[in-house]
């Protein structure tokens, strides 16, 4: 563990435990601030708009298997409302892919097209 009372400067202390400038310099804030050079807790994010309606959604794409990602946001929008990309965002959570014919779509090796999102 990094003692910071060794009397070295943020040059040294980089140098010697091979780290960056402002790593040194945000554990020596960190230490000002807390008292502490300990991790900080781990906070997840936000939780996903759609997980609530996971069965709807998966419901909902193998009903519509050609719809876009805007259609799909309007059906799915009489649960929350939701953009596209949020769609999006969560198809590639359940790691759900849908047939699409279209020309922003690419072939895997068997020669099937696959919509992608983003």
């Amino acid at each position: 563990m990094v003692n910071f009372h060794e009397g070295m400067s943020s040059e040294d202390t980089a140098r010697k435990y091979s780290v960056s400038m402002t790593w040194v310099y945000s554990l020596r804030k960190r230490r000002r601030e807390t008292g502490s050079i300990a991790p900080k807790e781990y906070r997840p994010g936000p939780k996903m708009k759609l997980a609530p309606y996971e069965k709807e959604v998966r419901q909902t794409v193998a009903d519509h298997p050609d719809a876009t990602r805007g259609e799909l946001a309007e059906m799915l929008s009489q649960y929350v409302p939701v953009s596209d990309s949020t769609v999006c965002d969560f198809l590639k959570h359940l790691k759900i892919t849908w047939k699409k014919n279209a020309p922003h779509s690419f072939a895997n090796r068997s020669g099937e097209k696959w919509k992608t999102c983003g």
